[in-house]
């Protein structure tokens, strides 16, 4: 078998191939009609059949089920350790960005190996935005399973302690790890100050264009204005029966297309949006009250076991379910390459 990564960081499981039929008897150097039947042979041992879900399931049984799904989902986040991949790789590229910065602080961003370094910074300023925000999707995913593992759960003890019996031998258990609550507040507010940082980084840098372009347009306006000014205050003296010696042509150079007399007013540009910070970091505190392990919060990992007893004494309609289900069988076919076995 073979393990490796794809572009996400997901650890994926190659299985092994046998080798072709044919390598196979070359190899040995034997008749391929004498070792066709001795090459494989298949072991099938079928011990129980588990359903997601049937028509003869209590609530309890559904109950079950749904705990048993959302079990052996976050047994499968929590096992790949992604958040914590992650954390990991999101260190490293933090780290080789504050090199860069310091490398171009030292010898200026005008050089044309500044240049390159201004490169190579942003394109890591880029990853480390891209890996925290699959970091947050890897704890909110491992974190909302763990949510409704316990709410589910909650609802599982509830039916057996309202009807008086138990139908299933699901039991859940949970192994606290501790934690220290200030180091958890100190990473938090860390983890905060940071998104907000970048975000406000990435936010100039996306504008600086549109900047420039709002201070080009409102130099425009102000000249406009000043212009329509002295035509407003020219029509007016013409009005009052003043003569003026300069003329509209030579005092302005805004060329009005509808009246010469009446100059036609401009809207202000407006400016591109502001950076919001606190904002940002409102929504920040929210999502990761959500969707993160508070500070000081335990740490629980579930264990599903399978050793609750299975009540005899049960109210008649769920005697009549498990008489029901007694007379329940299954035929199972196995298909190898079409061929039944």
């Amino acid at each position: 078998a073979i393990l490796t990564h794809n572009e996400e960081g997901r650890t994926l499981f190659c299985h092994a191939k046998l080798d072709t039929l044919a390598n196979k008897l070359t190899n040995r150097g034997a008749d391929r009609a004498t070792h066709q039947e001795d090459l494989y042979q298949l072991d099938i041992r079928v011990s129980s059949l588990q359903f997601h879900h049937h028509p003869l399931f209590s609530e309890e049984h559904v109950m079950a089920s749904h705990l048993q799904q959302s079990y052996q989902k976050f047994k499968s986040v929590y096992r790949g350790s992604r958040a914590q991949f992650f954390t990991e790789k999101l260190h490293a590229l933090k780290k080789s960005a504050t090199d860069l910065k310091q490398a171009l602080d030292q010898m200026g961003g005008h050089s044309s190996e500044g240049v390159h370094i201004r490169q190579q910074l942003d394109q890591y300023l880029r990853e480390v935005r891209a890996v925290r925000e699959q970091r947050k999707r890897e704890e909110a995913l491992e974190y909302g399973l763990l949510k409704a593992i316990v709410r589910t759960w909650n609802k599982l003890k509830y039916v057996r302690e309202t009807q008086g019996y138990s139908s299933t031998t699901v039991w859940l258990t949970f192994r606290r790890q501790p934690t220290n609550e200030m180091e958890d507040e100190t990473q938090l507010r860390r983890d905060i100050d940071e998104e907000v940082e970048e975000a406000r980084e990435a936010h100039e840098r996306q504008n600086g264009e549109k900047v420039a372009q709002y201070n080009a347009s409102l130099a425009e306006w102000k000249t406009y204005q000043r212009a329509r000014r002295r035509l407003l205050r020219h029509s007016t003296l013409q009005q009052s029966g003043e003569q003026s010696d300069v003329t509209l042509a030579t005092s302005t150079n805004v060329s009005l297309e509808s009246q010469p007399a009446i100059p036609v007013d401009r809207p202000r540009p407006l400016p591109p949006p502001l950076f919001d910070g606190q904002g940002l970091r409102q929504e920040l505190t929210e999502f990761y009250r959500e969707n993160r392990r508070q500070p000081g919060e335990p740490i629980l990992v579930p264990e599903l076991q399978f050793t609750h007893p299975i009540s005899q004494q049960c109210a008649r309609a769920e005697q009549l379910r498990r008489e029901e289900l007694s007379r329940v069988h299954f035929k199972v076919k196995v298909l190898l390459n079409g061929n039944q076995v």
